[in-house]
């Protein structure tokens, strides 16, 4: 055994372009599930930044504390025709759910795999929301955008998309609920109350899976 991994590892470093293939298999076998979501998030960030900048602000990765809690945002559109309140989940499969159930399904062959609702995960980001900017909730509009290649089978009113339909979701709002001026002041007092600390953001990602535990 010794001996074959010695000769792997002279193999490597007598045929460095071999080696550099192996270490890059071997870091995306380690990390799948990261580099997946980095890669969603991206996607979504793209489809965002085509949206007319003079109509629709963009804000990626918020967190904000509202009553001693912190709530993590994944992305916000801020537009004279509400707030879009984005919830980003890169997941594959059959996606079953409905709006006010506590728990969804993500079946990927045989296997079935529950999760929390990211409808209820997202009104406590909206909730949040209300409270910090004082702004009632209809003028906020609720989003769940899933991974291209999911197939979505979900029952409710609330808008769960795939991550290329997002923005023709967004174009769909065309009332307006605010004026020029609004946008900019909803838009300079959430950057300017996102938290940056790394520190607290990672207290935050502690916190949920602790929550998420209990939960189980």
């Amino acid at each position: 055994m010794l001996e074959s991994i010695k000769e792997i590892i002279t193999y490597m470093i007598n045929h460095p372009l071999y080696g550099c293939a192996v270490i890059f298999g071997l870091v995306c076998w380690l990390f799948y599930r990261k580099i997946i979501g980095i890669m969603g998030e991206i996607w979504v960030k793209v489809e965002l930044m085509f949206l007319k900048k003079s109509d629709y602000k963009i804000l990626n990765d918020i967190m904000i504390e509202v009553g001693g809690l912190t709530h993590q945002i994944d992305h916000l559109v801020i537009s004279k025709f509400g707030i879009f309140v984005i919830e980003t989940k890169n997941y594959s499969g059959k996606i079953y759910g409905s709006e006010h159930s506590e728990k969804w399904t993500q079946r990927l062959g045989k296997q079935k795999y529950a999760f929390h609702s990211p409808i209820r995960q997202n009104y406590g980001h909206i909730s949040s929301l209300m409270a910090f900017l004082n702004i009632q909730e209809n003028k906020f509009i609720s989003i769940v955008a899933f991974a291209n290649d999911a197939k979505l089978k979900v029952n409710g009113k609330v808008h769960v998309v795939n991550f290329c339909d997002l923005r023709e979701t967004i174009k769909k709002y065309r009332v307006e609920l605010f004026k020029d001026e609004d946008v900019i002041d909803i838009f300079l007092n959430i950057s300017n109350a996102n938290i940056k600390n790394r520190k607290m953001r990672r207290e935050h990602v502690r916190n949920i899976k602790k929550d998420l535990k209990g939960k189980v």
